[in-house]
């Protein structure tokens, strides 16, 4: 497992690298963020009450290849607890590393854009320890200093969970991000 981390950090330095010798605009972005789990929209499941959601911090430094494309390094920690049939309240500490690329649609004040990341992540509550995953998601830039983005994150395969604690993770979550971002640029304009 340690060989897959070190082949996926390889590659994405390895990639920032190559693009970072066209453009060298930086921004570092960190922030809040608010998780839902699966139990908050799947029918067959309890609904949401307050105890069924999260909350989380992220750091995504990010490398502009052009004005519209940017490659970046989503680390987050996310907290997400939901309660079961039980008064047990299950509270899944979840890690993540995920490269991500972004692609604003406009080149304006307000910029909407997509991304997607594909990274590692592990839960505190699993069995298994590390498991793939991928991020889908939907965000806006204000002003090239506020994003905030709509993110699923599905982790893939089984992560052994035990149905004492929990029942019904699903293996993914939703989060609404906010984030503040702060400029480095290296190019002469």
């Amino acid at each position: 497992m340690k060989e897959k981390y070190f082949l996926i950090t390889a590659l994405f330095c390895l990639t920032i690298g190559a693009y970072g010798q066209y453009n060298k605009d930086f921004r570092l972005n960190f922030g809040l963020q608010w998780n839902l789990p699966e139990r908050y929209f799947n029918n067959d499941l309890s609904k949401f009450n307050g105890q069924n959601s999260g909350v989380g911090l992220h750091l995504y430094p990010k490398w502009f290849y052009n004005q519209n494309l940017s490659l970046g390094l989503n680390v987050e920690y996310a907290m997400v607890q939901e309660q079961a049939t039980t008064d047990n309240i299950g509270v899944f500490h979840i890690f993540s590393f995920s490269p991500t690329a972004n692609y604003s649609f406009t080149q304006s004040k307000v910029r909407p854009y997509i991304g997607l990341g594909i990274g590692l992540y592990t839960v505190s509550l699993a069995d298994k320890k590390l498991s793939a995953g991928i991020r889908p998601l939907i965000g806006i830039s204000l002003f090239e200093r506020f994003d905030l983005s709509f993110e699923y994150s599905k982790i893939f395969g089984d992560l052994e969970i035990n149905p004492d604690v929990s029942k019904g993770f699903g293996n993914y979550y939703v989060s609404l991000k906010g984030s503040y971002s702060i400029k480095f640029s290296m190019t002469k304009k």
